[in-house]
């Protein structure tokens, strides 16, 4: 659904080549259901407690995982 994932693409069929490794299975499935999740998995990994990110308020079109104080983001 989105342009300009060629490397999103490459993250996401290695991850899938180690699953099926790691796992002794034929398929596997490395997507988040949502970009929520997606989201917090990129938070969860790349930043800390405190950290600065930044992200657009949702009266522009942001989300609120993007730092929104009901969100765990926002909360962080």
């Amino acid at each position: 659904y989105y342009g300009g994932c060629d490397w999103v693409d490459v993250a996401e069929n290695l991850a899938i080549a180690r699953a099926k490794e790691l796992f002794g299975c034929e398929f596997a499935n490395v997507q988040p259901n949502s970009g929520s999740q997606a989201n917090q998995g990129v938070y969860q990994a790349l930043i800390q407690p405190g950290d600065t990110i930044l992200g657009m308020s949702l009266d522009a079109g942001g989300h609120l995982t993007h730092g929104a104080r009901p969100n765990q983001s926002g909360k962080w």
